[in-house]
């Protein structure tokens, strides 16, 4: 027959079917646990092996729990484990092919602004320019400019939106926020590796 009083040690009400106290068992786990905590680490993961399904759900119901702890743990994992966790993410990339497009997309449409920098950088270092674009640079200059062209002056929200080096990399120019600015399209492909006096002459201005 189960208990139904309290435990006369701890006060506690929940009984195994064996009517030992729940509350008094896990003092004595926790207890154990400290004073032997290598076989307690070697009975967790052979629980952990033969349980795989309970394991995954109390992780999840934590992650769910603890969002902010689950991106420090995350973070600080990733950083103190560089190699296995970039090849954790090519694994989980080629297994699903699917799901890596859709989050890439995402992340894409909602971040064009970082993407322009990552691009400019990336061009940088391919032709041996060196430096690098900060990030927010886009919306900075978004600002500074009203929002037109360094050029024309036209709507840059009724265009496509060009990062121009000022002084081109082909003409040495530095891969720096000081020699950044947005054109229109068809400003930045008129330009291309042009000088920027040459540029602003042959368009009527500095005569």
């Amino acid at each position: 027959m189960i208990r139904t009083k309290p435990c006369k040690k701890c006060g506690g009400v929940e009984f195994y079917t064996s009517n030992k106290c729940k509350k008094c068992a896990q003092i004595r786990a926790i207890k154990w646990q400290k004073e032997n905590p290598e076989k307690a680490y070697i009975r967790k993961k052979d629980w952990a092996v033969k349980n795989p399904d309970k394991v995954n759900a109390s992780h999840t119901k934590w992650m769910n729990q603890n969002p902010e702890k689950k991106k420090l743990s995350s973070r600080k994992w990733r950083e103190n484990n560089k190699e296995q966790a970039n090849q954790c993410s090519k694994n989980w990339a080629l297994k699903n092919p699917e799901k890596r497009r859709s989050i890439c997309n995402k992340w894409h449409k909602n971040n064009r602004a970082a993407i322009r920098i990552i691009d400019q950088n990336r061009e940088a270092r391919k032709r041996l320019s060196g430096g690098t674009l900060s990030k927010g640079l886009f919306d900075k200059l978004y600002k500074l400019q009203n929002g037109n062209c360094a050029c024309c002056k036209s709507d840059l929200s009724k265009t496509k939106i060009h990062m121009d080096h000022i002084m081109p990399i082909a003409l040495n120019g530095g891969n720096i926020d000081s020699n950044i600015q947005l054109l229109c399209q068809s400003c930045n492909q008129a330009k291309h590796s042009k000088h920027p006096i040459d540029f602003m002459q042959s368009r009527g201005f500095l005569l």
